[in-house]
């Protein structure tokens, strides 16, 4: 492999890596935006920390 190519591949994978990051971070914003201001999930964690101190 030449100098030029495994810049290229290095330039390609972390493209690619911080495409994934950004994709990740999106999925993390609508979680905490959308999800857990829903009241079923809101429900769904009391009831686990109340269940968590019970046992």
């Amino acid at each position: 492999m030449t100098t030029e190519q495994s810049t290229n591949f290095i330039n390609w994978f972390r493209d690619i890596l911080l495409k994934l990051e950004d994709f990740f971070h999106q999925i993390q914003a609508w979680f905490e935006g959308t999800i857990m201001e829903q009241d079923w999930f809101k429900e769904l964690t009391a009831d686990e920390t109340t269940t968590g101190a019970e046992g």
